[in-house]
């Protein structure tokens, strides 16, 4: 197994970097939504993991987003509709932005209202260059949570496109990402 893609498989980086930042996203969009009924002391250490937790998304979102411009693709199988690999290929673009944007979002959220993600109070990641302001850490709020749900709409629209290649097309699409033959 090669950890580079060929034209006809995935590598094994591409393979880890698709499975760790599917789990770091499933992980921040279920904290996400979990910290709303939190009681109040729990919820600022969980929104304090989730703030750590998206700066992590985001730099692995940075690395795979560069691994897979870098990298060649597998092609589509033989017999794929046209607008299948358009759907599919927006999906996948949307999913890549989002990643990176939704982090950038909640840090410029959190470090436009001054509560900027630290690691137990000893050391603070603001972002650079955005100030202190409550409109602007609406706007990133409001952003934030209206990304989370085309995200979370992509991550299925993605899940079920896999799952209907597997299971009704009988192509090997799921398989490669998994990495089995």
């Amino acid at each position: 197994m090669s950890i580079r893609n060929t034209h006809t498989d995935y590598g094994s980086a591409t393979r880890f970097l698709h499975t760790l930042i599917a789990a770091l996203v499933l992980i921040m969009l279920a904290l996400g939504v979990v910290m709303g009924y939190l009681p109040k002391p729990l919820k600022g250490d969980v929104v304090g993991i989730h703030k750590l937790i998206g700066l992590c998304t985001l730099s692995v979102a940075l690395l795979f987003v560069l691994w897979t411009l870098s990298s060649k693709k597998p092609g589509y199988p033989d017999g794929m509709k046209t607008w299948e690999k358009h759907l599919a290929r927006t999906v996948q673009t949307a999913m890549y932005l989002l990643i990176i944007l939704m982090p950038l979002s909640g840090w410029t959220m959190a470090t436009a209202a001054n509560k900027p993600p630290h690691i137990f109070g000893l050391y603070a990641f603001p972002m650079p260059f955005i100030p202190l302001s409550k409109p602007l850490a609406g706007f990133a709020k409001d952003s934030h949570t209206i990304m989370a749900w085309i995200l979370f709409a992509c991550i299925v629209l993605h899940t079920c496109g896999a799952l209907k290649h597997h299971f009704i097309d009988k192509n090997n699409i799921l398989k490669r990402m998994l990495g089995h033959k």
